[in-house]
């Protein structure tokens, strides 16, 4: 059998002062503030040499440090480092300034899944839209699973779906790795309605919850709802853990598609298709006749891109990513109301206007003792945050090649 090998990797230069950040920086233009949620603010950057557009996520440093999310921003920071591939939302650059740090993304103008479905198809989507979907979804986990990497919270929210209509996975702040000292865990995180049983009952578990996760995906996108609901959390675990899957006979499906769902739900992850069936999924029934490699390039459009709204980045005025300028006229859009915990906070102090304000002195040794623990956070977190540029490898450090590899026979 022949094996296509795509997604090569470089790494990121080592910082060598201040003065670096300020480079990455002066890279870009301000467009536009796109997102705003709970948690964070999202603007549209535009690389002033090549143009490309993306998503530059910030994140407040005092506010990070106050909701104990330091050791998360890290993490999926040195992650997302070590990952590139083209079905998911992949770091293009990181920097930071005296406030805040900063995550080029890759651009997603479609917005999330959820967001879509809720637009467009409330009462459920098409089966050819759903494989579609999916499809990319499963090149992803692939990718990723690959590389002992679990992403641990697959749902709608953390999809995104880019020009052309395909869909990428993102948010990875709570993902974690697997090693071959241990290639079981049984901590507990992501959202419920998605949690595997196995993660549910402590019994341990491995990247098999990921396909879990996307059968409850490809079940809400068929039908609008999710294939275990109940009024309570206590009721819903029971549900998981116990209740069996039932298709709504109001919606058509296909065989092949309640299989693939049905395959992935069984209780016992040792009883999932994932685990009996070689090659999955690339010679999964449903999966018939798409060309893997190229949709692992995206070299054709989806039925969902002529649902996107057209770009309109093409008509605003572009301003210096350091010009301090607040967008304060025109409202931003909302995100979903369940994005992650660990997202950016507040707007950049690089977008908006300084304001000179002495801090009140420490009133107590309690207030002492915070500010100091609050110091060490901020020096650690500055050290750690380390600036990158896709574009650069440096000399110094050895070629990390990550790829993907397909059965080229599907």
């Amino acid at each position: 059998m022949k094996w296509l090998c795509l997604s090569n990797h470089k790494v990121a230069p080592e910082p060598d002062s201040v003065d670096s950040q300020r480079k990455v920086s002066d890279q870009f233009d301000l467009l536009k503030l796109v997102g705003q949620g709970a948690f964070g603010q999202v603007h549209l950057i535009r690389h002033k040499k090549t143009k490309k557009m993306f998503a530059l996520k910030s994140i407040e440093k005092t506010q990070c440090i106050r909701r104990h999310a330091t050791t998360y921003v890290v993490a999926e920071r040195q992650l997302l480092e070590q990952l590139s591939y083209p079905l998911i939302v992949n770091l293009r650059y990181a920097f930071q300034d005296d406030s805040y740090l900063y995550m080029a993304m890759d651009y997603m103008p479609g917005g999330d899944l959820r967001q879509f479905m809720r637009q467009h198809h409330p009462q459920g989507m098409p089966e050819r839209d759903v494989r579609a979907i999916v499809a990319d979804l499963s090149l992803s986990l692939h990718y990723l699973h690959q590389h002992n990497v679990c992403h641990r919270d697959v749902k709608p929210e953390n999809i995104l779906i880019d020009a052309k209509g395909h869909a990428h996975l993102s948010d990875f702040n709570i993902a974690t790795q697997f090693h071959a000292h241990q290639p079981m865990q049984w901590s507990k995180a992501g959202s419920l309605a998605y949690m595997a049983p196995e993660m549910l009952s402590r019994q341990g578990w491995t990247s098999a919850i990921d396909w879990w996760a996307l059968a409850i995906v490809t079940f809400e996108l068929l039908y609008a709802k999710r294939p275990f609901e109940a009024p309570s959390n206590e009721l819903l675990v029971k549900a998981i853990l116990y209740q069996p899957v039932t298709f709504p006979s109001a919606i058509p499906s296909s065989h092949d598609c309640r299989q693939f769902i049905q395959g992935l739900l069984q209780k016992s992850p040792h009883d999932r298709i994932v685990e009996d069936q070689l090659n999955f999924p690339f010679g999964h029934a449903w999966f018939q006749g798409i060309q893997w490699a190229q949709l692992e390039q995206k070299a054709s459009t989806t039925g969902l891109q002529h649902l996107l709204p057209k770009p309109a980045y093409q008509r605003l005025d572009a301003q210096p990513l350091i010009s301090r300028l607040a967008y304060t006229s025109t409202p931003p859009m909302t995100l979903a109301s369940s994005e992650s915990l660990f997202q950016p906070t507040l707007l950049p102090s690089s977008l908006a206007p300084h304001f000179t304000q002495k801090k009140p002195r420490p009133s107590s040794m309690d207030d002492i003792t915070t500010v100091t623990e609050q110091a060490q956070w901020r020096e650690w977190l500055e050290q750690s945050f380390l600036p990158f540029d896709y574009l650069s490898i440096h000399p110094r450090r050895s070629i990390s090649q990550w790829r993907s590899f397909i059965p080229f026979c599907f």
